[in-house]
């Protein structure tokens, strides 16, 4: 199921680079006429390798068994992390020229570092089990997300295009377990429903970060932007650790 979910986050991130760069190769119209035949295409192999039966028992089976709290945490990191994740896209255009970007070459070069961040994200996606098999989950997870606030206050001091692509790389690889641990950690008691629920954070997040990073540029210099998703991700590490640390007492007093 991470898999699955580090493979939709990847889609998100590398569609906006890559259908750029199509777009300034090809033009705006055989790049739709592309991305039709690629849904086509998806609708084929989902119709041809995608059994019929319902899944109605597993889902009954499986139903109650995960907690309001525990649903609401891994709503919100989910939500903090794709945040931190998507922002980037829509303030690219204005932040790029006060990095020595000419203004006619934003297109390209933005759409190269979306797409190195792409990169960056499916290789943090495919490091999360090692991550969890070092750190464990618990702890994973709050340190993943402090790090990745971290750079992005870093990027705030960045003074020119390489120096800021490599911060947000690097952040990028941070953040990207978040999601996978997340909904990891509930998947196999989870209704499909309350999965349901978690993935509507992320396709909000999808919308909510860029929505936000522009209302803040209108006001404030990117350095703010980052700030300020810094801190939303910061103030999400004590009560994760706060309730991560609830199961773990229940248990030891169970002993």
């Amino acid at each position: 199921v991470a898999a699955i979910q580090s493979s939709m986050t990847l889609g998100q991130v590398l569609g906006p680079p890559v259908g750029a760069v199509t777009a300034s190769r090809l033009g705006f119209r055989l790049s739709f006429i592309m991305a039709g035949l690629m849904l086509w295409a998806c609708s084929l192999v989902v119709g041809w390798g995608v059994p019929a039966a319902a899944a109605g028992e597993v889902a009954s089976a499986r139903r109650g068994r995960t907690s309001v709290r525990e649903i609401t945490l891994a709503s919100l990191l989910v939500l903090a992390a794709s945040t931190q994740v998507f922002f980037l896209t829509a303030i690219l255009p204005q932040v790029l020229p006060r990095l020595g970007i000419d203004p006619g070459s934003t297109l390209e070069v933005g759409g190269l570092i979306l797409f190195a961040s792409g990169i960056a994200t499916a290789l943090g996606s495919m490091a999360t089990p090692r991550l969890a098999d070092l750190v464990g989950e618990r702890r994973a997870v709050p340190w993943a997300l402090a790090v990745s606030s971290l750079f992005l206050v870093l990027l705030a001091l960045a003074g020119n295009v390489w120096t800021f692509s490599a911060v947000r790389l690097l952040q990028m690889l941070c953040i990207a377990p978040v999601f996978p641990l997340s909904v990891g950690a509930i998947a196999q008691r989870a209704s499909g429903q309350a999965i349901g629920f978690v993935n509507s954070a992320r396709i909000g997040a999808s919308f909510l970060g860029p929505v936000l990073a522009t209302m803040l540029l209108t006001w404030a210099s990117p350095a703010a932007v980052y700030l300020v998703l810094a801190a939303l991700g910061i103030g999400l590490v004590p009560l994760v650790m706060r309730l991560a640390a609830g199961p773990r007492v229940r248990e030891e007093t169970a002993s």
